[in-house]
């Protein structure tokens, strides 16, 4: 074999290993990827039982949106709003004792 043909297989061995290389790193990388948002999602659901965050989501539904009495929310809405307050708190009480 003459060293042009050499040269020509040992350049397309070199591509083979790069190519399989990149799709390895791609491949790792989506796992990794799968793996952070279990971890963020595991994080976040612990965030969200605190006792601060549940008190923290009743001021907004519930006190927050009524201060603010020159807002462009309608009257009906703040009622209908006030009404759904209750069973909002009452759901998000069970999701803390958890």
């Amino acid at each position: 074999m003459s060293l042009e043909l050499w040269n020509t297989l040992a350049t397309f061995g070199t591509f083979l290993v790069i190519a399989a290389t990149a799709t390895a790193a791609i491949y790792q990388l989506r796992h990794k990827r799968g793996g952070n948002q279990i971890a963020v999602l595991g994080e976040l659901r612990a965030s969200q039982g605190t006792p601060e965050y549940v008190r923290a989501l009743h001021f907004v539904y519930s006190e927050l949106a009524f201060e603010n009495a020159g807002s462009r929310i309608s009257i009906s809405t703040r009622k209908q709003d006030r009404a759904n307050c209750g069973k909002q708190r009452a759901t998000l009480l069970r999701r803390a004792d958890r």
